[in-house]
């Protein structure tokens, strides 16, 4: 999974500035008028802490191309999964200069669609591998341009970088346990504002107790503290959230791209019980109540509510990940696992069956 470096200083300075100096946006040009330059995203984005990450200017930061290492993950099968990377960066093992694909389809998301797992097994290779299973599909292609630490800005960067694609389905798989917290520092440097800091003592609680499960921790648990602290933010979190996602979708309807946009449970919201042996005594220390913790829940819902109002198709994967009997999380870190990669898959396909197929599928037979 992705490295995560603390560059919370560096961060406040950045946005201190901007915030100091500039005109104000003009909402007329968008929520992301301008590409960060390198030297800001490395200050701003906590993702930069490895070699095998570098900078893009849509996205702001994505895998190098060329990239095959094994990952040593002790719930996996095998202990390990390979992480291997194409020419773009992208989560596959083929190159898009080779052949895009017919119907072209692109899934974003952050670590969680990334996977960890092998590139087959992540969900939109699952999808690939379900739709050229159908008659007419042998040249389908689902391209994984998912990265750990993406949020909803480094989703539209991802669909205009991918613009040369011409896909004509963008899902965004939005996962309920950080994204909301990671919107936050973009939207102060496109606004510039001053990005509020949770006050010291709690945060360095939450850095301590991320030492000893630091993905498991990051996986919903300083979204909970940081909303905590600072509640007036909540607001400002769905409404950008959900204001990117129009952009988004309307970017994506003008290049003839249908956005579907998918909320992906935390294991807390679906299966708190199954991992309280981890949740329970993080919680005490960091001094978290159930109702809290249950921020992830009302994010989500608001979320939905707003992209619903808009007319946006969103799949709301609760449901179906409370319904399932066995764990959906690896125990080590709460990302989804393969029945996880499963479940995600299984709902994008079952709402493809329900379209007119020549607005996605272009010929692809795929039963209701």
């Amino acid at each position: 999974t992705t490295r995560i470096a603390d560059n919370t200083a560096e961060a406040r300075t950045l946005l201190l500035s901007r915030a100091r100096s500039g005109a104000p946006p003009d909402p007329a040009k968008g929520v992301m008028p301008e590409q960060i330059p390198e030297k800001d995203a490395r200050a701003m984005f906590a993702s930069f802490a490895g070699p095998e990450v570098i900078y893009d200017p849509h996205s702001h930061f994505r895998y190098r191309g060329g990239i095959d290492m094994k990952v040593h993950i002790a719930d996996l099968p095998g202990n390990a999964y390979q992480m291997v990377t194409n020419s773009w960066g992208m989560r596959e093992l083929e190159n898009p200069e080779d052949g895009v694909g017919s119907p072209c389809l692109v899934g974003t998301g952050d670590s969680h669609t990334d996977g960890v797992c092998d590139a087959a097994q992540s969900w939109p290779n699952l999808i690939e591998a379900a739709l050229r299973a159908r008659p007419g599909g042998a040249e389908a292609r689902v391209w994984n341009s998912g990265f750990g630490g993406y949020s909803f800005y480094e989703y539209l960067g991802t669909l205009r970088r991918c613009r040369e694609l011409h896909p004509k389905l963008f899902v965004v798989c939005s996962y309920a346990g950080n994204d909301y917290l990671d919107v936050i520092r973009p939207w102060a440097y496109f606004e510039r504002r001053e990005s509020p800091q949770v006050p010291e003592q709690p945060m360095k609680a939450v850095l301590r107790e991320s030492l000893r499960t630091p993905q498991a921790v990051s996986q919903c648990l300083q979204q909970a503290v940081y909303f905590r602290e600072l509640p007036q933010l909540v607001e400002v979190a769905v409404r950008t959230a959900a204001r990117v996602c129009r952009e988004l979708a309307a970017e994506a309807s003008a290049d003839g791209c249908i956005a579907l946009f998918v909320h992906l449970p935390c294991a807390a919201d679906v299966q708190r019980e199954r991992y309280a042996n981890v949740f329970g005594p993080a919680c005490e220390r960091l001094g978290l109540s159930d109702e809290q913790l249950d921020i992830s829940l009302r994010l989500g819902d608001a979320w939905i509510e707003r992209l619903r109002a808009s007319g946006l198709p969103v799949l709301d994967l609760r449901p179906a990940f409370r319904a399932e009997s066995q764990e959906l999380y690896w125990p080590s870190d709460h990302h989804i696992n393969l029945r996880g990669q499963e479940l995600v898959a299984e709902a994008v396909l079952a709402w493809l069956a329900e379209q007119p197929r020549e607005t996605v599928l272009a010929g692809v037979e795929i039963g209701r």
